[in-house]
C-alpha cells in the first residue's frame, strides 16, 4: 500500500468586515456604560467641573474687568455653576441613572463624551497655561 499525501491549499483567513461605525459608538458607549456606578459619577462630576471653570475663565479672558465690577461680578459664577450642574445632570441622565435602570449605549452619551472630555482638556490646557506663567522667572 503506497501512501499518499493529500494536498491541501493554504489556508485562507476569513474576510473581516468591514468595521462600521454604528459598532464603534456602541463599543466606546458599552465600555463606558460597563464602569462601576461609582465611576461613572466621578465622570460625571470631573465634566461638570471642568465646564464650569471653563466658563468662569472664557469670562475673565474675554474681560477681566467685567468679574471685578461689583454689581456684575456674581454674573459669570452664576452662570458657570447653572452650566456645571447642567452638564452634571445630562450626565447623570445620560450615564449613570437611577438604581436599577439599565442604561443602553445611544448617541447622546457620545456626544456628551465628547464634550465632557473636550470640555477637560480646555480647562487641563488653561489650567497648564496658568501655572507656567506663574514659574517664569521676572
Amino acid at each position: 500500500m503506497s501512501k499518499t499525501r493529500k494536498r491541501t491549499s493554504p489556508k485562507r483567513s476569513p474576510a473581516k468586515a468591514p468595521v462600521k461605525r454604528g459598532d464603534i459608538l456602541t463599543t466606546i458607549t458599552g465600555i463606558i456604560l460597563a464602569l462601576p456606578r461609582l465611576t461613572r459619577i466621578s465622570i460625571a462630576g470631573l465634566f461638570a467641573l471642568a465646564v464650569t471653570l471653563d466658563i468662569v475663565v472664557a469670562f475673565y479672558l474675554v474681560d477681566s474687568d467685567f468679574i471685578s465690577t461689583m454689581p456684575i461680578a456674581f454674573i459669570p459664577v452664576v452662570l458657570g455653576i447653572v452650566l456645571g450642574l447642567a452638564m452634571y445632570v445630562l450626565g447623570w441622565m445620560t450615564m449613570v441613572g437611577t438604581i436599577g435602570t439599565v442604561m443602553s449605549p445611544n448617541r447622546l452619551l457620545l456626544w456628551y463624551l465628547g464634550g465632557g472630555f473636550l470640555a477637560t482638556l480646555v480647562a487641563l490646557y488653561w489650567f497648564l497655561q496658568t501655572f507656567a506663567a506663574i514659574n517664569t522667572p521676572i
